[in-house]
């Protein structure tokens, strides 16, 4: 991170965790919050790189219904970090707009250092990855660089996408899967690759990561399992971006008559 701009980092929480904010200080600009208020201050006239939000934040609830709210105005990579929380809940933070999440018993690191170290170095690894793939350090696209599969396009320098002509907000993991599927369209993509591209090797075997993302896409693109544009499940194998081509589109429609 030498000679470069360090990241603003917003730490969102109601626990006092002394350790974390340490270790975040050195490599981040860092600002805390421990309201929803002015959390949505600090983003809107601060522009950070990445938001922690820490669990149990009030209530869970809360936190969930923070996270879709600010997902409304911005599309700045938000993690979850919390203990003693049901997977299912972490799953419904990605659904609600997260983008990775971390669990570990915080009580725990108080009191292990090594411990400590180990999951402070994982959290620091997946929130460079985050704001890598959001833009913010290095990764420069060239200019004008653009992904086009039929109404669907991908600008790429300026990370938004485009479908029919009118835009549609993604999340930077939402953009990172779409343009995994975009650049390979009517092709198969393993399960496994694309979670590893998106999370790493430790979540390959996490499917139901991909279902939540899959379902999100389509719902904002607004994709219809008949259209001229498509992702399709491809039972046991992955998914696909499919494009149905103006041949294939005549024959189908031919055989409605």
């Amino acid at each position: 991170m030498e000679g470069s701009t360090l990241p603003e980092v917003i730490l969102t929480t109601d626990i006092d965790l002394p350790f974390l904010k340490e270790f975040l200080v050195d490599k981040f600009l860092v600002k805390e919050s421990q309201s929803k208020v002015f959390s949505y201050t600090l983003i809107d006239s601060e522009t950070p790189s990445l938001v922690i939000l820490v669990f149990p934040f009030k209530n869970d609830k809360d936190g969930i219904e923070w996270i879709r709210e600010m997902r409304e105005y911005t599309l700045c990579p938000i993690v979850l970090v919390g203990q003693d929380i049901p997977f299912s809940f972490f799953l419904e933070g990605l659904d609600a707009g997260a983008d990775d999440f971390l669990c570990q018993d915080l009580a725990e690191c108080f009191q292990d250092e090594e411990l400590q170290q180990s999951w402070l170095t994982e959290l620091y690894t997946r929130m460079i990855a985050l704001v890598r793939r959001a833009g913010r350090v290095g990764g420069v696209i060239e200019p004008g660089q653009e992904i086009v599969c039929g109404p669907l396009v991908l600008h790429l320098n300026e990370m938004n996408v485009s479908f029919a002509g009118s835009p549609v907000a993604l999340t930077p993991t939402e953009f990172r899967l779409l343009q995994r599927l975009a650049r390979n369209p009517n092709t198969t993509l393993p399960h496994e690759d694309l979670l590893t591209d998106l999370w790493g090797k430790q979540f390959a075997n996490e499917r139901q990561y991909l279902r939540v993302y899959i379902s999100r896409l389509r719902e904002k693109l607004s994709l219809e399992e008949d259209g001229d544009l498509t992702i399709e499940t491809v039972p046991k194998e992955g998914y696909m971006l499919r494009i149905v081509q103006p041949e294939e589109l005549k024959k189908a429609n031919e055989c409605q008559l």
